[in-house]
């Protein structure tokens, strides 16, 4: 799976250029949003969802949020409650990530929240028209949107740490 590219790809070109004033009013931060996007900008697009195996599937959120915590070097922020009102927190290395309790299922769901914020801050087009968002059954079968996964596999399971190796 790692090695697996879409083919054939598809012509939609990433914009040249963007403008990142908008990713200052991110409600989880512009560093993470300029991840995201530096990450987006790496993926190659398929013409359609057949991935390996013949099946259709795209990306995972999960698949994303990781890739993206890589990319930006810390995990993501996380929402919390703070004094009766939801804030964001951001988190700098795993001692965080223990401290809060943050599991794998809420790094998706906020994962999901900052892929629609920044897409609603960014007037240009950040990903092909013909791809579709929504939830995926399984991670073991992918097709559409893939970035740097064979740098994403060698991370994950180098010294058997994989992403928990931040300081």
């Amino acid at each position: 799976m790692c090695n697996w590219h879409p083919n054939p790809t598809s012509d939609w070109i990433f914009p040249e250029s963007l403008r990142y004033d908008w990713l200052k009013s991110c409600a989880y931060g512009f560093g993470v949003a300029h991840a995201m996007i530096q990450w987006l900008q790496q993926c190659t697009w398929g013409v359609d969802t057949v991935g390996p195996l013949g099946y259709h599937m795209g990306i995972s959120w999960l698949e994303i949020a990781l890739a993206v915590m890589l990319h930006y070097g810390a995990p993501l922020p996380i929402k919390r409650k703070v004094a009766g009102v939801e804030r964001i927190v951001h988190l700098s290395c795993m001692a965080d990530v223990a401290t809060h309790g943050v599991n794998l299922d809420e790094m998706t769901q906020n994962m999901y929240g900052i892929y629609r914020n920044v897409i609603a801050l960014i007037p240009e087009q950040l990903h092909p028209t013909n791809l579709k968002l929504g939830k995926n059954r399984s991670l073991q079968v992918q097709g559409l949107g893939y970035g740097r996964r064979d740098s994403i596999c060698d991370r994950l399971t180098q010294n058997n740490v994989g992403y928990l190796s931040w300081s």
